[in-house]
């Protein structure tokens, strides 16, 4: 029987041990490493405060601080974060963010020579850096030097999502700045998307002249039949001011209606699509409570009766005195609980002067009127078709023609 030797293990010796402990030592040094890049790559944009605290050595560190300090305050930063940042170059060699801090501190020591130099490099090594492209297009628009910002422009449409919303109140500022004023213009005439935006955004901030400059300047409006958002914003604007005279002159002339008649009644009663915006002319609401659209020299009407909606509205200008309302109409629209109402009301006003609402239309037409006065002060009104819903949500649908509004006598 053969004898079995069981081998003897070698013994776990002092000198294995610190063997052992220098590689456990140095896998969990790499492995710290390897989690320390990956969270300062993670954060070094989102949150360099966090990135300081993990790596405070690292050079993304100080520039993403610098930049950071730089978005939070409108593109100031102060010395030592620029410096820490410049310093951090020599670390990183290929980093755009110390050119574009220089960049700007040029800038702002009105050194336009330097500073688009120092930009034209951030650029060169981050061609995707947005803060840099913006800066230049500022810099070229101030110099007048269209193509190079109409390059810059091109760019950051690529890189910013729906871009011409976007950029439209850096590019409205530009506008209201005397300096870039005429570059931007000549710029926009190159883009009508984002010149027609950029109108409406101006538009809404009420200066006027500046957008009538703007228009004329970047050729917006040019064609009556196909009126821009922008005027519709403009004339709001004006109505809700007061200068209900100046928005009616201002439509007129950019309608070509010849004359410079101070009343206005019904435009374009027969729905036949005359040109001008609205709300001199007409604005149809079109969406998931319900239709109102020209039809055959007529209005056709699809109201679902779920929420009160404004379906049709023209603003008036009516002198005082004693006028009738009134149109023929045919369809389905019985008016029990959901109804499709008529209204007339002073635009400074609450309460209607007149409401007409359409009960009991069937296929055959049908006539309907009713008479209403317009008083001293009352300087525009709001003719309007509503759909008001009842207890029970009910379609009401008509076609109105005929439309008309008539000083009292002159016709039925």
């Amino acid at each position: 029987m053969k004898s079995r030797h069981r081998r003897r293990r070698p013994a776990f010796g002092a000198a294995r041990a610190v063997r052992v402990a220098a590689a456990a030592a140095a896998i969990l040094f790499v492995a710290w490493w390897a989690v320390k890049i990956a969270v300062v790559n993670a954060l070094t944009r989102d949150n360099p405060f966090a990135v300081a605290r993990v790596a405070p050595s690292d050079p993304r560190t100080a520039m993403g601080l610098a930049m950071t300090e730089f978005a939070l305050r409108n593109g100031r930063v102060g010395p030592a974060a620029e410096q820490a940042a410049r310093l951090a170059l020599a670390r990183a060699a290929l980093a755009d963010e110390p050119f574009l801090l220089a960049g700007v501190s040029a800038a702002v020591a009105h050194d336009e020579a330097r500073s688009e130099q120092l930009l034209t490099e951030a650029r060169r090594r981050n061609p995707r850096g947005r803060f840099t492209r913006l800066l230049l297009l500022n810099l070229y628009l101030g110099q007048g030097r269209a193509e190079e910002a109409g390059g810059e422009l091109a760019a950051l449409s690529r890189l910013i999502p729906d871009s011409a919303g976007a950029l439209v109140p850096e590019i409205a500022r530009l506008v209201r700045d005397p300096k870039t004023r005429a570059g931007t213009a000549t710029m926009l005439r190159r883009n009508p998307e984002l010149r027609d935006l950029t109108l409406a955004a101006l538009a809404g901030g009420g200066d006027t002249d500046l957008v009538l400059w703007l228009a004329a300047t970047a050729g917006s409006g040019g064609d009556p039949a196909h009126p821009p958002q922008w005027q519709s914003v403009l004339l709001g604007k004006l109505i809700a001011g007061g200068e209900v005279a100046r928005a009616y002159t201002l439509w007129r002339s950019a309608t070509r209606l010849p004359g410079d008649e101070a009343a206005k009644g019904l435009y374009d009663a027969d729905f036949a699509g005359a040109p001008g915006a609205p709300p001199f002319n007409w604005e149809l609401a079109s969406d998931s409570e319900g239709v109102a659209e020209r039809a055959h020299h007529a209005l056709q009407v699809d109201y679902y009766g779920r929420a009160e909606r404004m379906l049709a509205r023209q603003l008036l200008i009516l002198k005082p005195g004693a006028y009738r309302l009134q149109m023929r109409a045919e369809g389905a629209a019985k008016g029990e609980g959901t109804r499709l109402v008529w209204s007339v009301a002073c635009v400074d006003g609450k309460a209607p002067l007149v409401q007409l609402a359409l009960t009991e239309i069937a296929s055959a037409p049908r006539a309907l009127g009713a008479a209403f006065t317009v008083p001293a002060g009352c300087r525009a009104q709001w003719l309007r078709l509503d759909g008001l819903p009842g207890d029970v949500a009910a379609e009401q649908s008509a076609t109105i023609s005929k439309l008309q509004i008539v000083p009292a006598g002159g016709g039925r």
